[in-house]
């Protein structure tokens, strides 16, 4: 009769755990975060993969130099990394690999890093040579325009050959805006022009000229140039 009663309260002790209201199950809030990609690492083409909530989902594959992704904006990705449980569900993982030959498995050849992606953020990953290794930066997009007539520029040395490097913008010869002394594998911060046509050159640490662009930048648009490979890859994109 004892085990009988035993058994009896175990049942109703787990039907009990099972029958709790749906309403007081409060899920997890997937808020978004927005990522551009960027790669400024003058290297064979290699292979992005996610580890995402613990599921690997290859997002990117044969990821070449100065390529973007998306080519402008951003990607509307699930936040993670801010809030990780003690089993680490909602951490996020990034690796690069390379496969060289079909019937091999893929080399590692950076990572995986822990990325923190924050709610609501933008931000920009950017791929560079690091003393002969593939490096992952990021860096958090914060910039603003007062007018529909200004826009936002921003400078990323990812050169590998110049510790320092600067961004000069000029309009018919006249200088308008200056970013110097950038750090490799650094950025500047976001600072605001009037919309023209505008000469961009990326100078080294003497101030001599590496690269240039000419271009409309207009107004209510941010631009983010950078200098990667040997110095003369001054590239642009749009956020």
């Amino acid at each position: 009769m004892r085990a009988y009663t035993a058994v009896f309260l175990l049942a109703m002790i787990i039907l009990a755990g099972c029958n709790d209201d749906p309403e007081d199950v409060i899920p997890p809030v997937r808020e978004r975060s927005f990522l551009h990609i960027v790669g400024g690492a003058e290297t064979a083409s290699f292979d992005i993969t996610f580890d995402y909530f613990n599921a690997d989902n290859k997002v990117i594959e044969d990821f070449f130099y100065q390529r973007n992704f998306p080519l402008e904006g951003y990607a509307d990705l699930q936040a993670a990394g801010n809030t990780v449980d003690t089993f680490g569900n909602g951490q996020l993982f990034l690796t690069a690999t390379r496969q060289p030959f079909a019937n091999e498995a893929p080399d590692t050849i950076a990572g995986p890093q822990a990325v923190t992606l924050m709610p609501n953020e933008k931000s920009t990953l950017a791929f560079a040579d690091s003393a002969g290794t593939l490096k992952m930066l990021k860096f958090t997009d914060e910039y603003s325009f007062p007018d529909g007539a200004t826009s936002a520029i921003r400078f990323i040395n990812l050169s590998p050959n110049f510790p320092i490097a600067s961004l000069s913008l000029s309009v018919n010869g006249n200088t308008v805006a200056e970013i110097a002394n950038v750090n490799a594998l650094s950025a500047s911060n976001f600072i605001n022009v009037g919309d023209d046509q505008i000469l961009v050159e990326a100078k080294d640490g003497n101030g001599n000229l590496l690269s240039s662009i000419n271009m409309w930048i207009g107004g209510g648009v941010a631009h983010t140039f950078y200098l990667s490979g040997t110095g003369d890859g001054l590239a642009v994109f749009k956020h």
